[in-house]
């Protein structure tokens, strides 16, 4: 089974986007629901998890969700995803510092891809033998990498 680390944006973007009638079908909500069917196994770590609850703390998220909501959130993921600790020896790799937890999780965790709205973290292309992709990439992916067929609409 394909492993994958899902970048804050994407994991923020999802559980925002569920609650919208209009985004149900977004992109990031169907990976979570992919992850949910158990089409790929999800790495996450303790940082990932503290800098989505940052998002969630945001005006634009407290706007749109409770309280309550975001801890559902931050549980799901936290019970349900492989919770990996991110190496240490990443440093200095991705663009921005913060990133580097990123990566270093997604090496922990073993992942296949690593899946990011971060235009500036993709560059890198693979890091570690790791694929770094774009949302709409591994939800292609997942779509048609399946020994029962593609995917019905979700």
């Amino acid at each position: 089974m394909l492993r994958a680390v899902l970048d804050t944006n994407i994991l923020a973007a999802a559980f925002v986007n569920m609650l919208d009638p209009n985004r149900s079908q977004s992109v990031s909500v169907l990976l979570i629901r992919l992850w949910a069917l158990n089409r790929f196994d999800l790495i996450i770590s303790e940082a990932i998890l503290s800098e989505l609850a940052r998002v969630f703390a945001l005006p634009y998220f407290t706007a749109r969700f409770t309280s309550g909501y975001a801890q559902q959130a931050l549980g799901l993921l936290r019970d349900g995803a492989q919770l990996v600790e991110p190496v240490a020896d990443v440093h200095g790799f991705a663009p921005h510092a913060s990133d580097d937890l990123i990566l270093g999780t997604a090496v922990a965790g073993h992942a296949d891809y690593l899946v990011t709205g971060d235009y500036p973290l993709r560059r890198l292309g693979t890091f570690r033998g790791i694929q770094l992709v774009r949302p709409l990439a591994f939800l292609d992916l997942l779509r048609t990498d399946d020994p029962g067929g593609p995917l019905p609409i979700l």
